[in-house]
């Protein structure tokens, strides 16, 4: 019994000991569901690449979006398991490798590459029968980038001539994507553009009953899941610059003989073309210049025209001021001589005043002189008499 103990410690010893000296590696996922879900769902891979490569350590960690554009940044994760919409936004940033890619689980041969896509969903006794019925409404999605938590949707929207971010209220719930689903069913929400399979998953797991919902545009497929556009290449499997290439030959070659009834099946690289062609599209493409980039791109080009403009307006601009400033000028000089002229008037009538008061008292004094000089006459007659 006691050599049965010493040789379990001895063993376990051994393998801390295998384990301390591995080279540690964590594989960025796109947790599109959340961490749980994620970590069970793509654990299987990893205990695949442990086992085929003992002296190497692989580890999972569940990302969103940013986290992941922010992980790689880091360098935090040197392995990246997404779509491949988010794998073209990261390789303009990040030198990034395709490695493989997912084949289908729902062909018989594995074989086909295009399984994502959206699903636009309402409740089913809601009264919205066309994309129409639901503007004004409240419309939720993943992300503004979430490829097939919106951009998908939003193509097969706008085929339809509904612009999403003019037509509808969209309301945006982030990771999970589970949650959009939960909102619809509490009428939170009129409508949600969901990931194609998600809600045959919810409702497989018992979360959720797929009979509550109905799509509001179908698309043919060949998945057996509710879809509203095309379907796109599947995800895949990349490596960042700090894995040498023989660790990357060595994943790749581990991932393409994966074999087994459950065993995931991996391929060559799918073409981003098709992906690549939507986000151009939707303007999503990170090489796809925005409109304020192509005004500094024409206002470099053309600088001697912009310099003669700007010169020109520069110009007109001391005119300007220049006018305005003699026009302000005159009209001071305007206002003083009104002044001068208004006291002038006022002068004016003053002595007209004094004019008329003169005249008045010049008539009195000629008045009262006549029968003054009458009775100085009869009085110098009379004493003469005497």
């Amino acid at each position: 019994m006691q050599i049965a103990a010493r040789t379990g410690l001895l063993t376990a010893l051994l393998f801390l000991t295998s384990f301390s000296f591995a080279a540690q590696w964590t594989i960025g996922v796109l947790a599109l569901r959340g961490d749980a879900p994620t970590r069970h769902y793509w654990e299987p891979l990893t205990e695949q690449l442990n086992r085929a490569l003992p002296g190497e350590h692989f580890t999972l960690l569940p990302l969103t979006l940013d986290q992941m554009r922010e992980a790689l940044h880091n360098n935090e994760i040197q392995f990246v398991l997404t779509n491949p919409a988010q794998f073209i936004q990261l390789d303009s940033n990040f030198p990034l490798r395709w490695l493989v890619s997912l084949r289908s689980a729902y062909e018989p041969d594995n074989a086909t590459r295009n399984v994502i896509g959206s699903v636009l969903l309402v409740r089913k006794e809601s009264p919205y029968q066309t994309p129409a019925d639901l503007t004004g409404k409240k419309v939720g999605a993943v992300a503004p980038d979430a490829f097939g938590g919106y951009l998908l949707g939003y193509k097969a929207l706008r085929d339809t001539g509904i612009d999403p971010p003019r037509d509808y209220h969209l309301q945006f719930s982030g990771f999970p994507a589970d949650a959009l689903l939960y909102l619809l069913r509490d009428k939170a929400i009129s409508g949600a553009i969901v990931p194609a399979c998600l809600i045959e998953s919810m409702d497989k797991e018992g979360l959720i009953h797929q009979d509550d919902f109905r799509p509001l545009i179908r698309h043919d497929s060949t998945i057996p899941c509710w879809t509203s556009s095309e379907l796109y290449p599947n995800w895949s499997f990349a490596a960042g610059s700090d894995v040498p290439d023989e660790l990357a030959d060595e994943v790749t070659r581990v991932l393409l003989n994966s074999h087994g009834e459950k065993a995931m099946r991996w391929g060559a690289p799918s073409s981003t073309r098709q992906v690549e062609n939507l986000l151009r599209d939707v303007n999503q493409h990170p090489q796809q210049r925005q409109f304020w980039q192509e005004i500094i791109s024409w206002s470099r080009k053309n600088s001697w025209l912009l310099g003669s403009v700007a010169l020109v307006f520069m110009l007109l601009g001391i005119n300007h001021v220049w006018i305005a400033f003699r026009v302000r000028r005159r009209t001071r000089q305007l206002e003083v001589a009104h002044s001068q002229l208004q006291r002038q008037q006022q002068d004016l009538e003053k002595a007209q005043q004094l004019s008329v008061l003169g005249e008045m008292a010049s008539g009195f004094a000629h008045e009262l002189n006549q029968p003054l000089s009458a009775i100085r006459h009869y009085a110098q007659g009379s004493q003469i008499r005497l």
